[in-house]
């Protein structure tokens, strides 16, 4: 019987003998519940918004999640994920492979095809996804750190 089956039915019996059941009729109910159980695979349900692994597709998913927890607004959170998927787009390997140069090679690219401000904002949102993968010790240091904001006039 698996791990989950035996869980279950201690937990029932628990909940029987609590409920001043006769031992009868716990060993009763028990025999009952392997029985009916027998044709079926029980496993454990898990609760975690995204499988914890480092697919970008996954680790977007789950920086997207975490910054919500965080009380950021919607805006926000599409803005920085337009951000990282613009990069993404252009880098075209896993996110936690990226370098300094990879990172400014587009921050270039991009400025040719949005505003200068909209560029640093687009700077921003990868600098924050960055400092989360750190953070999160998905990856040990962060290529963003030596880029500085974007001057735009005002």
């Amino acid at each position: 019987m698996s791990n989950c089956k035996e869980t279950i039915l201690m937990k029932m019996k628990a909940r029987l003998i609590d409920a001043e059941y006769t031992p009868e009729q716990v060993r009763s109910i028990t025999d009952m519940m392997i029985f009916e159980m027998a044709d079926f695979d029980v496993v454990a349900q898990t609760r975690e918004i995204v499988p914890y692994d480092y697919e970008t597709e996954n680790l977007i998913k789950l920086y997207q999640a975490v910054l919500l927890t965080q009380g950021l607004v919607q805006g926000t959170v599409n803005n920085y994920t337009i951000a990282i998927n613009s990069f993404r787009e252009f880098f075209g390997r896993p996110l936690t492979e990226a370098t300094t140069l990879d990172i400014r090679m587009w921050l270039a690219q991009d400025q040719t095809k949005v505003s200068l401000r909209t560029s640093d904002g687009h700077r921003t949102g990868l600098l924050c996804f960055y400092n989360w993968l750190v953070a999160e010790k998905i990856i040990t240091s962060n290529p963003m750190t030596p880029i500085k904001p974007i001057k735009y006039p005002e």
